[in-house]
């Protein structure tokens, strides 16, 4: 039941913060978009490629949620979960001093190298909520 809670959750949030930006889907996702990126080396050694963040009202919710955007080159949804965990170690302090209790990693995988901010890609959420405890959840987990 818990679990049904968490999804549940988890699809009210991606769902009120695509629908609570002024544009489009497609629009949101493009937020932070960078045709340079930046390397974030992890824990584990692994360098990822920020494209950037975007900070996102979800009215619905009446809360802000910051969205890290990377590229990646698989979308395995265990070896996202792992980078997300890996990631979140690194974005989270930047969450908290901005006083935030919603917070979204978001992977990419574009079809070509060097892509621009037109180019489609494929790409894998993942939605971390502050608890009552003050504790750092990833929803849907």
């Amino acid at each position: 039941m818990r679990n049904v809670q968490k999804l549940m959750m988890f699809s009210l949030l991606m769902l009120v913060s695509f629908a609570s930006y002024s544009g489009t889907k497609d629009e949101v996702m493009r937020l932070g978009f960078r045709e340079q990126t930046k390397p974030m080396t992890l824990s584990s050694s692994e360098v990822v490629q920020v494209e950037g963040l975007a900070k996102i009202w979800a009215t619905e919710t009446e809360a802000w949620i910051l969205i890290l955007n990377y590229r990646t080159d698989t979308l395995e949804p265990a070896e996202l979960r792992r980078k997300a965990g890996l990631i979140w170690k690194q974005f989270k302090p930047l969450v908290e001093k901005m006083g935030l209790n919603y917070a979204g990693i978001h992977a990419k995988k574009y079809p070509i190298p060097n892509p621009t901010s037109e180019t489609d890609f494929v790409g894998h959420n993942f939605v971390l909520s502050k608890n009552a405890n003050g504790e750092w959840v990833f929803l849907g987990d």
